[in-house]
């Protein structure tokens, strides 16, 4: 595994510095979990803002790059958006609290799961660039059934047609499903959530509570 010492890096190259006043929060699990209700609720009710990674006009590409990039360039797609989520996050943390809808393991698990390379070989390959990557003081795993995901992303595509396509491939979900619970087992800043009976009311709540706890709401 490669470390950069981020002092050897040319200027333009660096994170930059930044005054952090409010707390990050990430919101991970697969697709149909309930991830984007949840950080906007959370957002709401922690006054903060919400990004997306990737955030737009990077997510235009996703279709194409899904369908048609080898291993390495849809790895390298991802990471630019979590890299340039963190720039975002980084300029939104001066006034207050973040919540990111999917972040790295959404890049170590949904990557790893759908291009067939194991969680190592990616964390490997995004080694070099931790340094610009914010750390979250707080990661959400929101699991879900593959029953949930097929219902809940059917009924968003024909709520909305340009939607992505319905995830009803259960063999797929559950090995997604399980190679974010790997992550979270081994995060140090992960909390499990599942949401199969748990109201996303009820998960912003217990969320709120946690960072009260720990001080940091």
């Amino acid at each position: 595994m490669t470390v950069i010492d981020t002092d050897l890096l040319p200027i333009g190259y660096r994170a930059g510095g930044y005054q952090r006043k409010g707390v990050l929060i990430v919101i991970e699990g697969v697709g149909g979990s309930g991830k984007s209700t949840v950080g906007r609720l959370l957002a709401r009710r922690l006054d903060g803002v919400v990004l997306h990674t990737a955030p737009e006009p990077i997510a235009f590409m996703q279709q194409h790059i899904n369908e048609r990039c080898r291993a390495l360039p849809h790895a390298l797609y991802y990471l630019a958006g979590a890299l340039h989520v963190s720039d975002l996050a980084r300029t939104a943390l001066e006034g207050g609290t973040v919540v990111i809808d999917r972040y790295t393991g959404s890049l170590l698990a949904n990557h790893s799961a759908v291009l067939n390379t194991s969680m190592q070989e990616t964390e490997e390959l995004i080694a070099p660039f931790r340094h610009y990557l914010l750390d979250p003081d707080l990661t959400v795993y929101l699991d879900a059934t593959a029953a949930d995901v097929a219902e809940r992303t059917t009924i968003r595509r024909t709520k909305d047609p340009a939607a992505r396509e319905p995830l009803t491939n259960e063999r797929l979900v559950n090995f997604i499903r399980g190679r974010f619970a790997r992550l979270a087992d081994r995060d140090p800043t992960g909390v499990s959530i599942d949401t199969h009976s748990t109201d996303p009311d009820a998960i912003v709540e217990r969320v709120a509570r946690m960072l009260k706890v720990s001080g940091q709401d």
